[in-house]
């Protein structure tokens, strides 16, 4: 607090008016808002479990038009910043056959790297999860269209696509 006093003595001699030091103590309460309030208000927001669930619901129709396949999740839970727990994860291949159903999975977020857009979870954890290959006629795998679309090179011309890498996958009761 005595910092404060003698920031406040230095602006009444320096200034030598109140008027002066009202507005600047108003555009130092603006600027300290901002800093910290703006910020806390966003964490406060994506805390609540529904905004959590919009935002899993539009990454993942974002996730089937890359993929050409259907992805739905039920719900999701973000557990401090590193971990999503995501309920009744369905993946459909291109022919709608379902390839993947897990009742819970666990993400564990390492690196999030806006600028190079790069997500590595270092732990993804399925629980009770049905995985369903099967081949056609012509002996290919329903996994191997959405293989394909992972090992793809970014595109330079397409700027939305991210690079997302698993450092390991734990399969439980799978």
């Amino acid at each position: 607090m005595r910092l404060f006093e003698l920031f406040l003595l230095y602006l009444r001699l320096t200034f030598k008016g109140d008027k002066i030091i009202k507005k600047v103590l108003k555009i130092l309460v603006i600027i300290l808002l901002g800093v910290f309030a703006i910020p806390a208000t966003a964490f406060i927001i994506l805390q609540n479990k529904q905004i959590q669930t919009y935002l899993a619901k539009k990454i993942a129709s974002t996730i089937s038009e890359n993929l050409d396949a259907d992805l739905s999740i039920e719900s999701v839970d973000m557990i401090l910043f590193n971990r999503v727990v995501m309920k009744e994860v369905l993946l459909k291949d291109q022919k709608l056959d379902t390839l993947l159903h897990a009742p819970s999975m666990v993400a564990t977020l390492k690196t999030l790297d806006r600028s190079q857009k790069t997500i590595v979870l270092s732990r993804l954890s399925l629980e009770n999860a049905t995985i369903r290959l099967a081949t056609d006629t012509i002996r290919d795998i329903n996994l191997k269209l959405i293989i394909d679309e992972f090992r793809k090179t970014p595109d330079s011309t397409n700027t939305e696509k991210w690079m997302v890498s698993f450092e390991a996958i734990n399969l439980q009761n799978s």
